[in-house]
């Protein structure tokens, strides 16, 4: 609803990214690019450095649900947010480019 909702505003634009779709493993970079070309959402990785947008919210949904997995997955999930905040830290270090919820 919140995804829909900002993307109505046409003010940021919103990639909405359902972890049970994602792999959260690796590199954030790789992964997004995977899932935008898996399903053929964008014609570039809209993260990647080079390509990607000016400036992006990406959502990421289902996280609660796979932390509550098992140790495993939570290893998994735990691991991810490191990454996720590792790129945003590198990302955004002279102006917020992408924004992450």
């Amino acid at each position: 609803m919140f995804a829909a909702h900002q993307a109505q505003k046409d003010e940021l634009p919103i990639l909405f990214i359902p972890l049970h779709q994602f792999d959260p493993k690796g590199d954030l970079v790789d992964a997004v690019g995977k899932f935008v070309e898996d399903d053929r959402l964008l014609q570039a990785n809209p993260i990647a450095p080079k390509v990607g947008e000016s400036r992006l919210l990406v959502i990421f949904d289902g996280l609660d649900e796979l932390a509550m997995q098992g140790r495993i997955a939570r290893e998994v999930s735990q691991n991810f947010v490191r990454e996720v905040q590792r790129k945003l830290d590198r990302f955004n270090q002279r102006e917020i480019r992408i924004q992450v919820l």
